[in-house]
């Protein structure tokens, strides 16, 4: 396995947290709104009782469909590490066979779906360079013999670069401006896992004293079923 396949493998320690993340809010925030239903009901307050069951009923319910989630967890593990396989084939640039470029950019994909919007964003910002234009750049791996063309002046960025190469199934050759470029987009994406995983790390502690509302982590509904994380996030921040 080499280092670009390991970094991208990392998500998997992100889904692992999240789950656990949103077990840990589930619970708490169970117990917080049985306590405010048992108040609500000793000082009959009979419609605060109402609005807190029902928030009660929510998170069981996504709770249940969450536990249902962490069984399959095991596939869904190995999903990221097959994408990550596939992701990490870029470093073969021109010896890639010309059947795989479709899992290697859909790999690339999956992964870049679940960053954080700013790392995107950088994408779509930075720069393509002069010398990565031409292209001696690029092989066509189903016609090696072929000559590229050059990058056109309406792709500017290395996001559009990508986008370019996967209309014209080229691919970046290894050693070439080009390559170092679309390589690092991928090792940005791959490392993106890393603020993910520091983030869910200080909300747990933070949960663990009490602090729900010290992050909301939006980012978790992306690796998550939504209909499993959701609700749960929906019940923890909004107002009481």
């Amino acid at each position: 396995m080499d280092d670009l396949e390991e970094a991208f493998e990392r998500w998997k320690d992100v889904l692992e947290l999240q789950s656990k993340y949103i077990t840990a809010l589930g619970s708490y925030k169970k117990d917080h709104a049985l306590g405010v239903l048992r108040q609500a009901v000793a000082a009959g307050e009979f419609r605060k009782a109402r609005q807190a069951e029902a928030v009660v009923q929510q998170i069981e319910a996504a709770m249940h469909r969450l536990r249902h989630y962490q069984r399959k967890m095991a596939r869904r593990i190995a999903t990221i590490e097959r994408k990550a396989a596939d992701a990490a084939m870029i470093r073969r640039g021109e010896h890639l066979p010309a059947n795989l470029l479709g899992r290697m950019w859909a790999g690339f994909a999956f992964f870049q779906r679940q960053c954080p919007q700013d790392v995107v964003a950088k994408l779509c910002r930075t720069a393509l360079t002069k010398d990565a234009r031409t292209g001696e750049n690029f092989c066509h791996n189903r016609y090696p013999d072929r000559s590229c063309a050059d990058v056109p002046s309406n792709v500017t960025t290395v996001d559009g670069l990508m986008a370019w190469l996967q209309s014209r199934h080229y691919m970046p050759r290894r050693g070439t401006p080009a390559y170092a470029q679309v390589t690092e987009a991928f090792a940005q994406v791959a490392a993106a896992s890393q603020q993910q995983v520091k983030s869910l790390e200080e909300s747990l502690a933070a949960l663990e004293k009490g602090a729900v509302q010290t992050w909301k982590p939006m980012m978790l509904a992306l690796m998550l079923d939504d209909d499993v994380a959701k609700p749960i996030l929906k019940a923890a921040f909004d107002d009481d």
